[in-house]
């Protein structure tokens, strides 16, 4: 074991291992190797590192792919100000995120009337 498992190589790992799984269509899959790598990100590098916005982006891709909307735009949202604070607004990781957002937006408007 050279890296072990707190290593941000290890959580690298997880997280690309959640985005085949995503891809797969196993969300609950995603979704645990997404929070294990999360873990690890706020634990090494901090809850404002772009890793942990990118991870945090992630599962809230999965919680909307699963219904769970409110969840996904408390997830877009952790993003979306991680990435405005070290992007800027005008990032097109930025804007990505925020377009996330008002989609998911619009489709609770829609589920609410």
């Amino acid at each position: 074991e050279r890296f072990g498992k707190r290593h941000v190589f290890t959580a690298h790992s997880y997280n690309n291992i959640g985005l085949v799984l995503e891809k797969m269509g196993d969300y609950d899959g995603a979704l645990a190797e997404f929070k294990k790598s999360l873990a690890i990100y706020k634990r090494k590098l901090g809850n404002r590192h772009l890793c942990t916005a990118t991870t945090y982006n992630n599962i809230g891709k999965v919680l909307d792919n699963m219904g769970y909307m409110e969840g996904a735009l408390t997830e877009y949202t952790n993003c979306l100000s991680i990435r405005e604070e070290r992007l800027g607004k005008d990032h097109p990781d930025t804007i990505l995120t925020a377009s996330s957002i008002a989609c998911l937006d619009d489709n609770l408007a829609r589920r609410t009337r």
